[in-house]
């Protein structure tokens, strides 16, 4: 799995590279701030059946076939909604210089086509097949690679076309072929298919929908913000703080790595309860704190060479860099404790949890942005982080 998102990683910069040289500052402040909220409502998309569906085929609780068919039938159900959710919300708010070529094909890739890829990976996930799991995470940012280099082509042939609006087709374009060939290997390796199952959909939402409010949560605390910059400040530092941001993301990724090729023994550890999954989880702790130190402390000393990779017109990314380097550090306790939760059938207490941080996070970068700017971002980014810690431990120690 680590080296699966190794992989991934090492596309995503390149990626990451192209596209900020290619689209500039403003453009890309735009670009993330779409991508941002777009993401967001993605994470609502099936209301967690998928997670569901992972965790208890690795408990070995429910017939893959089923669940998988119940997960089709929320993701049916879900994406119209959603979708028209996340239109009103661009009529409303967001600046009008922004196409909706972008923003329709942005959304479609993000609350459509990227779940039905995360589905596909969490179903090898749930059966314990963590290399192909981990070949499925890499699988969409192969087609996005190559649609970044396609934008190199395009940008100097035709000079005439819109950055942006180009990258969002490509982005499209990359997420439906991404989503297809995820699709079609879970299809020859279980035999299942597209076909939904409504008869037990009321249970699974019942049981699920934690999960996907755990994810928005999650995505709130993590992408909300470069929203708000966008719309409170310019898409110019809303374009810095998102490559700053990104770069410190990445550092984040080989933590997620191991945390996700641990899910299967964390769900069945977590029937035995609390304190169990918690030993588990210290148990592998010491190898990602040591990590979160030193690729800190990287980020930090190296933020300088920030603009010699993606232009000079970054710049003012370097101080963001450097405000950030130490995220990775924070949030691991809190995605450690997520995962000792979530597996020890805590998902709502988690979402209680999460959501009170996320709508913090808002209220916090309301204020902080309009005195602070990209500064009042990070910091509330960080209090969030912060009084999150104080919550799950407080959660913890009250279930042991």
């Amino acid at each position: 799995m680590i080296i699966g998102m190794g992989m991934r990683t090492f596309g995503q910069i390149g990626v990451f590279l192209a596209i900020t040289r290619l689209l500039g500052i403003d453009a890309y402040g735009a670009y993330t701030a779409v991508l941002a909220l777009a993401s967001v409502i993605g994470n609502f998309t099936g209301l967690g059946a998928a997670t569901f569906m992972s965790r208890e085929v690795a408990r070995q609780n429910y017939i893959f076939s089923n669940a998988w068919k119940n997960s089709i039938a929320a993701f049916i159900l879900t994406v119209p909604i959603l979708f028209c959710i996340y239109l009103l919300l661009f009529y409303f708010f967001f600046p009008e210089k922004i196409k909706w070529v972008v923003i329709i094909s942005l959304g479609v890739s993000e609350l459509a086509l990227i779940p039905l890829s995360s589905m596909a990976m969490l179903a090898f996930q749930g059966h314990d097949r963590i290399g192909k799991a981990a070949s499925l995470i890499l699988v969409p940012i192969i087609p996005r690679f190559i649609a970044a280099l396609s934008l190199i082509f395009i940008v100097y042939s035709f000079p005439f076309l819109d950055r942006l609006q180009t990258w969002a087709i490509l982005y499209l374009i990359s997420s439906f072929i991404a989503a297809c060939y995820a699709l079609y290997c879970v299809k020859c390796e279980f035999g299942v298919s597209l076909t939904p199952v409504w008869s037990q959909l009321f249970y699974v939402l019942k049981q699920s929908y934690a999960f996907s409010f755990n994810d928005a949560a999650l995505k709130f605390l993590s992408d909300i913000d470069k929203t708000m910059l966008a719309s409170i400040t310019t898409l110019e530092i809303a374009g810095a703080y998102s490559a700053a941001y990104r770069i410190a993301d990445i550092g984040i990724l080989p933590l997620n790595a191991l945390l996700a090729s641990a899910q299967p023994r964390f769900a069945r550890i977590g029937i035995q309860g609390v304190n169990p999954t918690i030993k588990y989880a210290l148990k592998i702790l010491p190898l990602p704190f040591g990590y979160t130190i030193i690729i800190g402390g990287i980020l930090y000393f190296m933020a300088g060479k920030l603009p010699l990779l993606i232009g000079q017109q970054f710049t003012q990314a370097v101080d963001t860099l450097r405000w950030l380097a130490w995220l990775p550090l924070l949030s691991l306790p809190r995605l450690f404790m997520q995962s000792i939760l979530v597996n020890a059938n805590q998902q709502r207490i988690l979402s209680i949890a999460l959501c009170f941080g996320a709508c913090l996070n808002i209220i916090l970068n309301f204020f902080m942005i309009f005195r602070w700017g990209w500064r009042g971002a990070v910091s509330a980014t960080y209090c969030a982080e912060l009084i999150m810690l104080l919550i799950l431990s407080y959660f913890l120690k009250c279930r042991r």
